[in-house]
């Protein structure tokens, strides 16, 4: 599984960066900063820097490229990103940008594989920003970024993105364009966004779809069209305010798993209408805050009569962890203790 463990120190606002006399990278070590590891490759940890469109990024005493399998942290850096930035370490496959201030990002990396940027100043989300990188991005995240805005059809270029993740961005409405040109994409996460609507023909044309998270959400219904996704095998719904969800919508989704909705959505679900839309359908999670009476406990044996594993959840955890396909993350609570150890935060 690609790991992305985050466990920094969490402040109340993004700070200026310093421009050190000595700007290096150093290389991640265990008992330093093994808390940003990546299993299988060199992490690489960049931080406090201030760069312009000119400047490289290296290790002490590097003067040429490092031709070895590398993950980059780019941790409190202010300025621009083009390919000159990165030119020394061609072999990057993974690039995380953590509450950095970043005026333009125009940069050509050919090895890069995953991209995820966390609680940074980062300019709007554009097909153009994607221009040079298109045929290798396969995993793309946003988690908490500030004041972020989407272009149209923002990851139309993204032809072999395989997981998507938007996370604690303001997105309160998903039009019938907004993901264009995802054609291969496998996992979809859009946890936390503030999202009420969601156009009928969000989902056209991801075909690919294995799993779909819109948790947390004030999204009242879903109507949306998933009819195509033969592929789908988990859908997650959780801690929204759908009241109703009529499976005879989606029918037939033979792949269809798991299924994770309010109680109320789930309430009025006939057996035999799951039986017929999600014939595979193991597993359903419901929220259990409004499970309070006799009649509603015994909805749900009757639904593990059917041979459904039921489960019950009350709330979803603080500490962020969010998981797609062969993605993590993990945000811990304000009260950590590795604040003390990171006074640049």
């Amino acid at each position: 599984m690609f790991i992305y463990a985050l466990i920094i120190c969490l402040t109340t606002s993004l700070s200026t960066c310093q421009n050190y006399e000595n700007q290096f990278c150093t290389y991640n070590s265990s008992h330093s900063l093994n808390q940003f590891s990546t299993p299988n490759y060199t992490d690489i940890i960049c931080m406090n820097m201030i760069l312009n469109d000119t400047m490289k990024l290296k290790l002490e005493n590097q003067s040429k490229p490092l031709h070895i399998r590398s993950s980059i942290q780019l941790i409190n850096i202010t300025g621009n990103i083009t390919t000159k930035t990165l030119v020394l370490f061609p072999f990057v496959n993974n690039v995380l940008i953590y509450r950095c201030r970043i005026d333009n990002i125009d940069a050509d990396f050919k090895s890069l594989v995953h991209l995820h940027i966390a609680e940074s100043i980062i300019p709007n989300i554009s097909k153009e920003m994607f221009q040079e990188n298109r045929y290798y991005l396969l995993s793309f995240g946003l988690h908490s970024n500030v004041g972020l805005k989407f272009g149209e059809s923002p990851f139309e270029l993204l032809d072999y993105l395989d997981d998507l993740i938007i996370y604690n961005q303001s997105l309160s409405s998903i039009n019938d364009c907004f993901f264009n040109g995802l054609n291969h994409l496998k996992y979809l996460v859009l946890n936390k966004n503030d999202i009420k609507y969601l156009h009928e023909n969000a989902f056209i044309g991801l075909n690919e779809l294995r799993e779909i998270n819109m948790d947390n959400n004030p999204l009242e219904y879903f109507t949306t069209n998933i009819r195509h996704m033969h592929k789908l095998e988990k859908l997650s719904l959780l801690h929204t305010n759908i009241r109703e969800f009529h499976v005879t919508q989606f029918f037939p989704l033979i792949k269809m798993r798991v299924l994770k909705i309010p109680f109320p959505a789930a309430r009025d679900i006939e057996v035999s209408g799951l039986a017929i839309g999600f014939p595979n359908l193991r597993n359903i999670v419901v929220d259990s805050h409004d499970i309070d009476e006799d009649s509603d406990m015994f909805k749900l044996r009757n639904l593990r009569l059917a041979g459904l594993n039921v489960d019950r959840i009350s709330k979803l955890p603080t500490e962020v962890s969010i998981f797609a396909g062969r993605l993590k993350y993990e945000f811990p609570s304000l009260e950590s203790d590795v604040s003390k150890k990171f006074p640049f935060c």
